[in-house]
């Protein structure tokens, strides 16, 4: 635990950047962290309805760098994060060209029973304050941070954003060191769509990644290990689809993804019990640069994420680790 006379830093965001940096600083600094969402987790993110299960946001993730790896060890010793060795095709023009089987790959892993769950062992049961959306941030003797409601937090000798780049740049000041550097970093929006089928069924594939289509990712999410076992889809849009289609009806958007969904695999739709739709404005970085580490000593403001790291989990790690490290140098 920190001692009393601890530097005060607020995290803004929860999901992997956050809550690892609030691990990392746990033991040296007093961490408050800020949730927009009712549950921390962000792109790691679980729905859960009757007995259907989807992980809408993040489908899987590799380990590839030394430090996540070492990071990941212990859930994988006590069974929180596990091997998907899925069948996982390549689909073109809606005819699958390719075929392989991750068993025989580099591990891509998901955390069990839920993407969320390795968060909320990552947390270390630290307290988030959930549905704290804060609108800004202002420097007085200490940082003040503002929630949408007017509801003030004051004392923070630190602040660190861990939300995506251009929410960041809309909220801290521009005269934070690496304001304009942040600013050129783009994220693209996604279209997840979410469905329960009746019946049991069978697919040729767990996993797909669809090119030439308004898709971009299909997976069968029951396939993957501890999940429940009624048949549960998750399909995204590609990028391309859901910047042009943003602004649409949700039905729309489901109808739209149904009808190209029925052209790549035969399935029964009036067998869908659920249905449902989740927008990420922010779910991909297609700059895959490592942009380096955004710590303002003189501001005293960091700002993390996938972004700046060629996103992906395993981004989201390694720039919350890097941030950290260079933070506590200056606590």
């Amino acid at each position: 635990m920190p001692k009393n006379n601890a530097k005060k830093i607020a995290i803004v965001g929860a999901g992997m950047a956050g809550l690892t940096c609030a691990r990392i600083l746990y033991d040296h600094a007093q961490v408050t962290m800020f949730e927009k969402s009712r549950n921390p987790g962000g792109r790691m993110a679980t729905r859960t309805s009757g007995d259907y299960q989807f992980d809408h946001g993040a489908q899987y993730f590799t380990a590839r760098s030394t430090e996540f790896q070492e990071f990941l060890e212990p859930f994988i010793s006590d069974r929180t994060v596990q091997r998907w060795n899925a069948r996982f095709v390549e689909i073109n023009r809606e005819k699958i060209q390719s075929k392989v089987n991750w068993e025989d790959e580099e591990p891509r892993f998901v955390a069990v029973p839920g993407m969320r769950s390795l968060l909320e062992k990552v947390s270390l049961n630290q307290p988030v304050n959930t549905q704290a959306k804060i609108a800004s941030i202002e420097q007085r003797e200490h940082w003040t941070l503002i929630d949408e409601t007017g509801k003030s937090f004051d004392g923070f000798d630190w602040v660190i954003t861990t939300i995506p780049s251009h929410q960041a740049t809309s909220l801290l000041p521009e005269s934070f060191e690496f304001h304009g550097a942040i600013k050129h970093i783009t994220m693209e929006p996604c279209f997840a769509v979410m469905l329960g089928l009746r019946a049991e069924q069978s697919f040729p594939f767990d996993a797909a990644r669809v090119k030439g289509s308004n898709l971009a990712w299909i997976s069968i999410n029951n396939t993957k290990p501890g999940r429940q076992k009624a048949t549960s889809l998750v399909v995204h849009s590609s990028e391309e689809f859901a910047k042009q289609h943003r602004d649409r009806e949700p039905e729309e958007i489901l109808d739209a993804q149904l009808s190209q969904l029925s052209n790549i695999i035969d399935f029964d739709t009036d067998g869908i019990e659920y249905k449902s739709l989740h927008r990420w404005l922010y779910a991909n970085n297609s700059d895959h640069s490592d942009h380096g580490v955004f710590v303002d000593a003189s501001s005293r403001i960091a700002a993390c994420g996938d972004w700046t790291q060629g996103g992906r989990v395993e981004g989201a790690f390694l720039s919350a680790f890097k941030t950290s490290q260079k933070l506590l140098e200056h606590l």
